[in-house]
């Protein structure tokens, strides 16, 4: 029977996503994710895989709250949506834009991880 995981994914992949964006793709390394999250890196790449597949999942994960996020805003009525919208969001607003646009800044250093080699 496999043992069950000691940690929730989707906090998880909230603190690697911000790991990322603090530190870039390069200087993240699977020991800096261990001691920021408290995760054993045996436990990383056996849920994950590996650094890339990690990273991808988080990006995944917050592609996903974004999407979310504004199915919410398009599903409101006029300005009772957006109002439920902005009270759900409160809080969560400038962790969203600073996410937003780490990951624009992320992204390139992703993709051109084979051209440092």
């Amino acid at each position: 029977m496999p043992r069950s995981r000691d940690f929730d994914t989707e906090e998880l992949l909230d603190q690697i996503l911000l790991i990322f964006l603090e530190n870039g793709w390069q200087q993240t390394s699977m020991r800096l994710l261990e001691s920021f999250t408290g995760v054993k890196q045996v436990s990383l790449y056996n849920a994950f895989g590996n650094k890339e597949a990690l990273f991808l999942a988080a990006f995944d994960n917050w592609a996903k709250q974004a999407a979310d996020a504004q199915d919410r805003f398009m599903k409101g009525n006029g300005i009772e949506g957006i109002a439920r919208f902005v009270k759900r969001s409160s809080g969560k607003t400038h962790l969203c834009q600073y996410r937003s646009a780490g990951v624009s800044r992320l992204i390139p250093q992703w993709w051109s991880r084979g051209r440092d080699r």
